[in-house]
């Protein structure tokens, strides 16, 4: 497996590098580059299987590589401290994401991703559609796929803080306070997951309930996450989420 990582700081880039290298001592090869004039260098003489992408570097020209044949075709992670770049790429060929400072547990899990990506980037769409739907019927009960423009992320029910509705999307938002936009709407993220915890307590708002630290009564009652966020809770769900809290 060749890995290419780009980011303008080489402290970063050396961390990730570390990190693969702890996961795979044998990687046939990591390469580190810091600006994408070398990463396309690279990339016209070589095949990687998975690149680390920093959208600080160099972002509008690496926004212009996310649209060639390459990017479409090679599985990759990004790495922002910044909410508005992963935004405007949410849509293109992710397999994860990375918030700095780098996250050794999280690193794995979209590594893992990565890999299982990285298997059917070569089949048609609808076969990808298969191959994650049969993932799930055979008893992988404590993950769901979650939906992107270019095929399905698989992820345990407890990376999941919450999901807001975006229009006819859907913002997940994970433990590690990375976030995912996703192409389905939250009607149909609560049937898959309020039978695992999770409650739907506001028209916009899923959350998961072993996240909640406290809830807030008053003329407009909410809930406080873990994660620091504060969600609504609408007047017609207070009932049922003091019943599911216990209270």
């Amino acid at each position: 497996m060749k890995v290419l990582i780009l980011d303008k700081s080489l402290q970063y880039g050396l961390k990730i590098k570390g990190l693969c290298l702890e996961r795979k001592p044998d990687l046939e090869q990591v390469d580190i580059v810091g600006t994408m004039d070398a990463l396309i260098e690279l990339t016209s003489k070589m095949i990687y299987d998975l690149f680390f992408l920093n959208l600080e570097t160099e972002h509008a020209k690496l926004v212009a590589f996310l649209e060639t044949d390459l990017a479409k075709k090679t599985p990759w992670i990004y790495t922002s401290s910044e909410k508005q770049k992963i935004l405007e790429v949410f849509h293109h060929n992710t397999a994860g994401f990375i918030t700095k400072p780098y996250d050794k547990e999280r690193f794995h899990e979209v590594i893992a991703n990565a890999k299982r990506l990285n298997k059917i980037c070569g089949l048609e769409p609808i076969n990808k559609v298969a191959h994650f739907k049969g993932m799930i019927e055979k008893g992988i009960v404590n993950r769901i796929a979650l939906a992107t423009l270019d095929g399905y992320i698989i992820v345990h029910f407890d990376e999941i803080v919450r999901c807001e509705a975006n229009g006819n999307y859907t913002c997940v938002y994970f433990y590690d306070e990375s976030f995912l936009m996703l192409t389905k709407t939250l009607k149909h993220y609560a049937s898959k997951l309020e039978t695992h915890g999770f409650l739907r307590i506001h028209k916009t708002h899923l959350v998961n309930l072993k996240y909640v630290r406290s809830y807030v009564k008053g003329k407009n009652p909410y809930v406080v996450l873990k994660d620091g966020s504060n969600v609504e809770v609408s007047l017609r769900k207070k009932q049922v989420l003091v019943e599911q809290l216990y209270i």
